[in-house]
C-alpha cells in the first residue's frame, strides 16, 4: 500500500536529463507483474518475509546469562527520501552514469510505501529515462517502522510500531528510535499513564523505560539519553545515507520505446534483533520484554532489484 503526492521532478546528473512523474494515489498495490507502458519506468515494492507477530524460540543453549533472539516485523512502512538508478562497473564498482529518479528535503513530501507480502505498491513512474543498461539503485529514507510483538509495560504482549530515524525531522534526529504508544496500554502506571496521554510516537529513556516523552507536541528534545539505532559515525555523517544493497539482477536493459517494469524487494526477515535475560529465575522465552531484556538491534531491510522480463 502505497500513500503518496502527485508531483513532477526535473533533475540533471552526469549530463542526463529526465522529468519524473508520481502516479496519484491508491489504496491498493499493484499485483506483481504490471503491464509496462511506453516511455516509462515503473518502479514498485514489494516484501515477502512479513511475519505475523512471528518469533524465534531459544532451544538448549545455557551460559552465558543471555542469548540472541530475531524477531520478523509483521508490518514495515519505509519513508522514501532519495531514488537514483546507476550503472556501475561490476569489477570496479565505480558509477559509470545515474540518474536521481526522486529526491525530496521534507519528509512532508515523501514517498510512503506499507510493505505488503506478495504484493507490489507503485513507488514511481519515470518518464524519459536515457536508454541503458542499469545494475544498481540506492535509496535513502526519513524513517522506517516496524511492527514487533513487544511485552510493556506490564507482563502483556502488545504489536508496538518502532520508527528508526535517518534524516533530521524537526525535532527527530539521525539515530533516534521511537516507540508508537497507546494510552489504555498504561493502566496501572502512574508515571507511564501521566505522559502517555495520546496515542502517538514517543521517545524512551534507554536508562528507564518508565521515562517516555510524546514526539508530538514536544518543545525540545528530551534531557536524558534515549534509545538510538547502531553507532556508525561515517554513515550518519554522510551527505547521502544509502542503504546496503540494491543491485539490479539481471541488469536493466532499458528501451524508452517499450518501457519497463522493476520491482524493489525488500527483505525484512528477522530484522530485529535482541538479547534474551534469562537466570535461575527466570527462563529464556524468546519474546521482547522492554523491563527484562537488552541489546535491542533493528538492522535495515535487504533489498535487490529484479526488472520485469
Amino acid at each position: 500500500m502505497t500513500r503518496k503526492l502527485i508531483l513532477t521532478i526535473g533533475s540533471v546528473l552526469i549530463g542526463l536529463s529526465a522529468a519524473f512523474i508520481l502516479s496519484g494515489c491508491q489504496e491498493e498495490g499493484l499485483v506483481l507483474g504490471t503491464t509496462a507502458t511506453p516511455g516509462l519506468l515503473k518502479i514498485q515494492a514489494t516484501t515477502e518475509t512479513l511475519g505475523a507477530a512471528a518469533r524465534i524460540y531459544p532451544s538448549g543453549q545455557q551460559a552465558p546469562d543471555d542469548i540472541d533472539v530475531n524477531l520478523t516485523p509483521s508490518a514495515f512502512t519505509i519513508a522514501f527520501k532519495r531514488i537514483v538508478i546507476k550503472q556501475v562497473d561490476e569489477e570496479t564498482g565505480a558509477t559509470l552514469a545515474e540518474q536521481e529518479l526522486f529526491n525530496v528535503d521534507s519528509v512532508a513530501d515523501a514517498q510512503i510505501v506499507d510493505l505488503v507480502n506478495s504484493q507490489a505498491s507503485d513507488l514511481i513512474d519515470a518518464a524519459d529515462l536515457p536508454a541503458g543498461t542499469y545494475n544498481k539503485i540506492d535509496i535513502e529514507v526519513f524513517y522506517m517502522d516496524m511492527t514487533v510483538p513487544t511485552i510493556f509495560p506490564g507482563d502483556t504482549s502488545y504489536d508496538i510500531a518502532y520508527r528508526m530515524v535517518y534524516e533530521t525531522m524537526d525535532l527527530l534526529e539521525p539515530r533516534d528510535f521511537l516507540l508508537y504508544l497507546q494510552p489504555e496500554w498504561m493502566t496501572g502506571y502512574a508515571q507511564l499513564a501521566t505522559a502517555v496521554t495520546e496515542a502517538g510516537y514517543y521517545w524512551m529513556n534507554r536508562e528507564d523505560p518508565d521515562v517516555v516523552l510524546a514526539v508530538e507536541g514536544a518543545s525540545q528534545r528530551p534531557d536524558y539519553n534515549v534509545l538510538d539505532l547502531f553507532a556508525n559515525d561515517e554513515f550518519w555523517n554522510s551527505e547521502h545515507k544509502v542503504l546496503e544493497g540494491g543491485m539490479i539482477n539481471p541488469p536493466l536493459e532499458y528501451d524508452p520505446e517499450a518501457g519497463g517494469v522493476l520491482t524493489i524487494n525488500f527483505n525484512v526477515e528477522e530484522k530485529f534483533n535482541f538479547k534474551d535475560y534469562y537466570d535461575e529465575t527466570k527462563e529464556a522465552d524468546g519474546l521482547w520484554e522492554i523491563r527484562y531484556d537488552t541489546g535491542i538491534h533493528p538492522f535495515p531491510p535487504d533489498f535487490e532489484c529484479q526488472p520485469q522480463s
